[in-house]
């Protein structure tokens, strides 16, 4: 979503539910759960954070721990958000682990 997606309107907030958005910052670089028509009020639960990574993306997996990271090229295969976690495969070790989305091409497993 950008600032050339939404037109303000004047509108008496009285008689409009409290999740009316009355600024864009809110909703800017978020994606509509479904498509919006023309002319209707925008509210939060209308966005979502977009998808960073799809399933079947190429990514890398950051092994992280205090001391120590390590890379290793993986697969996504489930879909994720910023800080969501998700499965992913390891493609030198062919191991499942789950991770945490840091980037678009990106995810990290703490090592504790």
């Amino acid at each position: 979503m950008t600032k050339d997606h939404i037109k303000y309107s004047k509108v008496n907030l009285a008689k409009m539910n409290g999740n009316v958005l009355t600024e864009a910052d809110s909703i800017l670089g978020l994606a509509a759960k479904r498509p919006i028509r023309q002319g209707y009020m925008l509210t939060h639960n209308q966005f979502e954070a977009p998808k960073l990574i799809k399933r079947g993306d190429g990514i890398m997996i950051q092994a992280v721990s205090k001391l120590l990271t390590v890379s290793t090229p993986g697969e996504a295969l489930t879909h994720g958000r910023l800080g969501e976690n998700i499965r992913v495969r390891n493609l030198k070790s062919d191991r499942e682990v789950i991770a945490r989305v840091k980037d678009r091409d990106t995810v990290i497993v703490m090592l504790y």
